[in-house]
């Protein structure tokens, strides 16, 4: 028989490890975040998952506030466009991905920034500004000091 302190940890520990990875479907997902008081900074984008034979088109925002697919490249705030493709691998095995991306340097305005993460796909026009639907998952975005 468990105690009840071992149920309450054990409990607290599932929580935190569901907690520390975040899923993107259909919505952008806004992550705030600390800023490191030493040099330039990177974001890390660990532990990037899509299910194998599928692909994803996602777009990264720095600082913000409700980025949409629409959201113009040339904005001060766009920070990069990620391009997952599916596995090459027998069986169609997800092979997760980790980036590290400079930030640049407007983005320590403050003690802290927002990274928002907007799925994206091609409009009729070809055009990479519609919104997409994806199947993302990736551990809790972060920020460190180079």
């Amino acid at each position: 028989m468990r105690s009840p302190i071992l149920a309450a940890a054990l409990l607290f520990a599932v929580n935190c490890a569901a907690a520390e990875h975040l899923r993107v479907t259909a919505a952008p997902v806004t992550v705030e975040m600390s800023v490191p008081r030493n040099g330039a900074l990177v974001l890390h984008l660990d532990d990037v998952r899509v299910p194998g034979g599928e692909s994803a088109m996602l777009r990264l925002f720095v600082n913000t506030p409700r980025p949409t697919a629409k959201s113009s490249t040339a904005a001060a705030g766009f920070l990069q466009d990620l391009y997952l493709v599916p596995s090459r691998s027998a069986g169609g095995n997800v092979n997760a991905q980790s980036f590290t991306i400079p930030l640049p340097p407007s983005a320590a305005r403050g003690e802290r920034i927002t990274i928002t993460i907007v799925p994206i796909q091609a409009d009729a026009n070809g055009e990479m500004n519609a919104s997409g639907r994806v199947h993302v998952s990736l551990k809790r975005p972060y920020v460190t000091g180079r």
